[in-house]
Order: structure tokens, then sequence, then C-alpha cells
């Protein structure tokens, strides 16, 4: 090899050394300047309330546990539109077999029953700016194989579950927010007013 070449691939390799050593200090530098912190728990009781702002902070990379799987929900979430507009979407889907002896139904006529419920919700969060928002929440419950009829607590055919628009703002020191339209309601310990996330609908 001519030291022309030699000295043309000594130049390559250290370039490509020197490049990896500023990225590595680039990398470790910023590892510093973001203080350990446990991974946040976005979801919440009701949909409305989860909240997926942890995937803002740049210093997530550092500190989130998660496996790819886990992480796979995230490109549905702050989405961004242009203007400080973000939206999420999100849903679930779930399927239960329930066998009632003795109690089906009514849980005092003495029937029994054996039947499949399955729920499907599909929810949607508009976020523009600091102060205005809009959330919709779709749902299907559906019974099948029953003896005899549903409850109306296992079976809604696709309604809107939620939906309002909600402005945010400040009161000297206080935060607050008016909401208006369609939404569950949760207060304390649920012995009161509950969503039911147990009861199909």
């Amino acid at each position: 090899m001519s030291r022309g070449r030699r000295a043309l691939v000594a130049l390559v390799a250290f370039s490509l050394t020197a490049q990896s050593s500023a990225t590595g200090a680039a990398e470790e530098g910023a590892a510093h300047a973001c203080a350990p912190k446990p991974m946040p728990q976005p979801y919440a009781e009701v949909f409305y309330d989860n909240d997926f702002s942890y995937l803002d902070d740049p210093c997530l990379p550092f500190y989130d546990t998660r496996d790819a799987f886990a992480r796979l929900t995230d490109r549905a979430k702050r989405i961004s539109l242009g203007r400080d507009a973000v939206v999420d979407f999100g849903g679930e889907f779930r399927v239960r077999y329930q066998d009632e002896n003795d109690f089906a139904k009514s849980r005092l006529d003495g029937q029994d029953s054996d039947f499949t419920l399955t729920r499907l919700r599909f929810y949607s969060n508009l976020e523009i700016g600091a102060h205005l928002r809009f959330y919709g929440e779709m749902i299907d419950a559906r019974s099948f194989g029953g003896e005899v009829a549903p409850r109306s607590t296992e079976d809604v055919h696709t309604d809107l579950l939620n939906g309002f628009a909600e402005i945010r703002g400040s009161l000297g020191p206080a935060k607050g927010f008016l909401r208006g339209g369609r939404q569950e309601l949760l207060f304390g310990a649920q012995r009161l007013i509950s969503p039911l996330d147990w009861g199909n609908t």
C-alpha cells in the first residue's frame, strides 16, 4: 500500500474515532443532565384521565425500562398536528366468558346461563396548546350465547361513552378547567359514584 493510501486510511479511521468519541461524549453529557426518575404510569381508571405527556420528555430514553412490545403503542400517542396541537389514539378490546349457576340474570330466579361478553372501546384525545382539549370515546358491548336475554349492563351497540370539550386556565395560583359534554364519573373509593368498569357496558 502506498504512503498516500495509508495516510488516507489513517485519516478516515481517525475521523470515525473522533466522531464516535464526540457522539459518546454527547450521550454521556445528556445522561448526566437527566436525573434518574421512576417510569410514569400513564393509565388511569377512566381513559380520559390517561396522561401520555411523559413522551415529550427528552430524557425519556435514559429512564424508560419498558421492552419494545410495551413501547409499541407510543406511536399512536402525542402525534403532532402542527401549531402546538397533538392527538392521542387508544382503546381496549375485552372478551369474557361467564357461567352462572342458579342465579342467572336477575340473580334471584334460579336459572342457569353461560354466555360470552365482548367489549370494544376506542378513543381520541386532541389537545390544542395548553388551554383547549377535545375528547371522544365510543363503546360497543355485546353478549353472545346466553339462554336468557342479556342485562342492560351487558349489551349496548355502538354508543358514545364519553364526548366533551374542555377549556383550561388559571385563576391566580389556582388552576382549573371548564368541561362540557358527556363523561363517565368516578369519585373516591367508588362506593357511590363509579363507571363500573367490571360491567360490560
